[in-house]
């Protein structure tokens, strides 16, 4: 289980006259048909259940092909198979040479750093054309590890590296939700990956279309309960959305203060609080977040 299902909920923090929905436009996640739409997310191909690692074998998550499957349309990607490398293949590794880290397979003393470097790159690129919103990211690997990933130097092991294609989502993405599938075995986590993705998605949608003053007070108005946790932050962003102003400086902002907050479990910001789902996650209904209080026109 992914935890609790999505709900409406009878305090949602929009004003009524907003929850009604036009009978030609989506809502949310929600089509007219009443199927959900699914969230575009990438993951390493091996969590599906693909057999695309090193040695021949894959790392299927249950939670990738369970419950999440239901919310996310997953993007896969396998940065070694897609660089040419075989199934199965010599592993590879990070090396730290001369102060510099480089991506070899010491077998065969291949150095592919540059080939990673390019593939990532465009990879990247293709992505954010597909719009994704979020990535699932396997462990300790040397292209998608996030963090916890062996660099090596001489007799030494370093276990603080980035994987080579991890690093390239961070730095083209630095607000996207990122996470390792060991995330998603801690119930807190999980949900809080959820959610992320979640408002993510929503901002996204929102800024990408054509965003107003008016707009954004009404975006942080609606999501201001998720940030009871961070009253600082929710405070500054209070700040920003009445401005007036929606220049690209200040959304850029925005968002890194918003994913920033929503990046910090509820449940977790006191020693001694109970590790559960936090009660915001289900008063967060994607089929809430309508059209109508995002529009464009001010003179809603």
């Amino acid at each position: 289980m992914c935890g609790r299902p999505w709900q409406r909920s009878r305090h949602s923090t929009f004003p009524r006259r907003h929850r009604r929905r036009r009978h030609h436009e989506t809502a949310g996640d929600v089509t007219m048909k009443g199927e959900h739409r699914k969230i575009p997310v990438g993951v390493s191909r091996c969590l599906l259940g693909e057999a695309v690692r090193y040695d021949g074998r894959d790392r299927r998550n249950p939670y990738v092909t369970g419950c999440l499957d239901e919310r996310f349309r997953w993007i896969p990607v396998c940065p070694e198979v897609e660089i040419g490398l075989g199934i199965p293949r010599p592993p590879i590794r990070i090396e730290r040479r001369e102060g510099v880290v480089r991506l070899v397979m010491p077998d065969g003393n291949l150095d592919l750093t540059e080939r990673m470097t390019t593939y990532a790159r465009n990879r990247v690129a293709e992505l954010a054309d597909a719009g994704i919103r979020g990535f699932l990211l396997k462990k300790r690997s040397p292209s998608c590890g996030l963090l916890g990933v062996d660099v090596h130097g001489g007799d030494r092991i370093d276990p603080t590296g980035t994987g080579f294609f991890a690093a390239a989502l961070r730095s083209r993405f630095p607000n996207m939700p990122l996470a390792q599938e060991d995330t998603l075995d801690d119930p807190l986590l999980r949900e809080t990956f959820i959610l992320q993705v979640q408002i993510y998605d929503h901002f996204r949608k929102w800024r990408e279309g054509k965003p107003t003053p008016k707009g954004l007070q009404r975006f942080h108005m609606a999501h201001r309960h998720l940030l009871r946790h961070t009253p600082r932050i929710d405070q500054a962003l209070g700040r920003i959305a009445t401005q007036g102003e929606v220049f690209p400086d200040l959304l850029d902002t925005y968002e890194t203060m918003l994913m920033a907050a929503l990046a910090r479990p509820e449940g977790a910001r006191k020693p001694g609080t109970s590790r559960t789902p936090p009660r915001s996650i289900e008063r967060t209904d994607p089929t809430n977040f309508e059209p109508d209080p995002f529009e464009s026109s001010e003179t809603r």
